[in-house]
């Protein structure tokens, strides 16, 4: 903190151009910040890396800055907006109304690391992001398949005979894969595989503090007998397909 402004960094290494943002929330409950009409916040990805020796190196880059006025709202935690600041980030765009600077990475040689902060101070600052995978619902692999230069250039030669047998003998992979799932010996006693309700109540599992909603939700698992490797729709998963 300097006066009215503040750097905080995040590890964001798990995110992705392949996700694509819907929502990003910076909340702050930190009693400094509350009190204040305006700040702003400068926002840095940060990440250790072995260095040279034992120790270990803070390579930090500059995302961008957001402003606000922490006073203005009576709710303890205090909300900023960041959604376009990390989708400007992951694909290297400019975005109107945030403040950035050029990506630079600031390498820092800790020795043996940076102090943590009090596990009281880090509890307080939560950065909340909702993201999706970009790519299609269909399986990877038979994506590729499809997509591949050498179909193509078969399916140009071969005209469209070719494409059509392609397509019936997938379809018939898809109708054994269909019956084996329907020809489970019934006497084995169990259902075939179905999704089942699994509470999972963070307060039990001692995460209440960190999250905000929702303190409990229905995860789902998988229950019964899977007689082929098929996915929930009952068709070949990558597994299959290789089989």
């Amino acid at each position: 903190q300097n006066g009215s402004r503040w750097a905080l960094s995040f590890d964001m290494s798990s995110l992705s151009s392949s996700q694509e943002v819907s929502l990003a929330q910076l909340r702050v409950r930190l009693p400094g910040l509350s009190r204040a009409h305006n700040v702003s916040l400068d926002i840095y990805h940060s990440q250790r890396r072995s260095c040279q020796g034992d120790g270990t190196c803070a390579h930090q880059l500059f995302l961008g800055t957001v402003a606000g006025s922490p006073s203005a709202t009576q709710a303890s935690w205090k909300v900023f907006e960041v959604t376009n600041l990390l989708r400007s980030w992951l694909h290297q765009a400019v975005v109107a109304g945030h403040h950035t600077a050029p990506a630079t990475t600031a390498p820092r040689d800790t020795g043996h690391g940076d102090p943590a902060l009090p596990q009281d101070v880090a509890d307080r600052v939560l950065l909340l992001v909702f993201s999706k995978d970009k790519s299609p619902g269909e399986h990877s692999l038979i994506r590729t398949a499809e997509t591949s230069k050498y179909i193509m250039r078969d399916s140009g030669s071969q005209g469209v005979g070719t494409r059509r047998h392609r397509r019936n003998r997938m379809e018939k992979q898809r109708i054994k894969a269909s019956d084996a799932a329907a020809a489970v010996p019934r006497e084995q006693g169990r259902a075939l595989c179905r999704r089942v309700d699994m509470m999972v109540d963070f307060e039990q599992t001692g995460w209440g503090s960190w999250i905000v909603y929702p303190k409990k939700y229905n995860a789902y698992r998988c229950e019964g007998l899977c007689p082929s490797p098929v996915d929930e729709t009952f068709k070949p998963t990558n597994h299959a397909y290789i089989q």
